[in-house]
């Protein structure tokens, strides 16, 4: 076999031995693109995906790295499927349905809600609504129950009923007008029927930063992004912390709402948070200060 050296995204070097079919090679190829992956991932999948289990790392990256349709060696049973997995009844593992890097949470780790979760990060453009995944939607329709609510272009709008609110009655309603933003928890999701969203916090029954979204400034943003903000965190939010006060609402289903004193600094934070995905991590607060004391 001879070595072939590739360049992802202009800069980083991947080795990988030919020898697999073409097909296979261009489909991961053009899966870890759009999945963007960690580099230093990507030599030892090649050997583990193609060699199979032959390769020492296949059982280690295997169930790291997957394809739709691939075998992912956890317990159906002792696990809580995210978004990216198929929950098959007469499946014994859960089936990936996404390209991208599967991720377990901690069942120890208090930050998880003590969670045995399990989920595929991936980059797509089509949000799918996940049971407790944090949404930004407008409000499109009122109805007699409550609100119908557009979370996304590409995909079917969900119900938000009229009593999910904090201390809601029939003689005390929240009165939401069309086109109306609401940062919501998704309640209730399956592919037979409507997803349904609430703003109410589970754990306390109150609000918990959920409700009706005033003034501020409303944008889209890659759902792999809006997700690692939610999650993992970025500098560019702390930077900007330390310079003004703001309020953010995040959604993973790829919008980002952000409010400050006025309107040419929430206008200049949308700018930072936009371009950062850009930058190097190294000059992220220069940039940052360099867009806020912009006059």
């Amino acid at each position: 076999m001879s070595k072939i050296t590739y360049s992802i995204f202009g800069s980083s070097l991947v080795e990988v031995y030919t020898g697999m079919s073409m097909y296979k090679l261009l489909l991961a190829l053009a899966t870890l693109q759009l999945t963007c992956l960690p580099t230093c991932s990507l030599n030892l999948f090649y050997h583990a995906y193609f060699e199979g289990p032959s390769c020492p790392a296949y059982h280690t990256i295997h169930t790291m790295i997957c394809l739709p349709g691939d075998q992912i060696d956890f317990p159906k049973q002792d696990l809580t499927l995210g978004p990216g997995f198929l929950d098959d009844p007469l499946a014994a593992d859960p089936i990936p349905i996404v390209a991208g890097e599967v991720h377990r949470t901690d069942p120890e780790d208090k930050k998880t809600k003590n969670q045995n979760l399990v989920y595929i990060d991936s980059d797509t453009r089509r949000y799918i609504p996940a049971v407790n995944d944090n949404v930004i939607g407008t409000v499109t329709t009122r109805h007699a129950e409550g609100y119908k609510v557009s979370v996304s272009d590409l995909s079917p709008g969900v119900q938000l009923n009229a009593m999910a609110f904090p201390n809601a009655s029939k003689k005390n309603r929240v009165n939401l007008a069309n086109d109306a933003l609401v940062y919501a928890r998704v309640s209730s999701a399956s592919r037979e029927v409507e997803a349904e969203i609430e703003c109410i916090d589970p754990q306390s029954g109150k609000a918990g930063g959920y409700g009706e979204l005033k003034d501020g400034f409303c944008f889209d943003a890659p759902i792999a992004f809006t997700r690692q903000l939610l999650f993992k965190g970025h500098t560019v939010l702390d930077t900007i912390g330390e310079l003004v006060p703001f309020e953010i609402a995040i959604g993973v289903n790829g919008k980002i709402w952000v409010k400050s004193e006025d309107v040419p600094t929430t206008l200049k934070i949308y700018q930072c948070i936009d371009k950062c995905r850009e930058w190097p991590e190294d000059q992220v607060r220069e940039n940052v200060e360099q867009i806020m004391s912009a006059p």
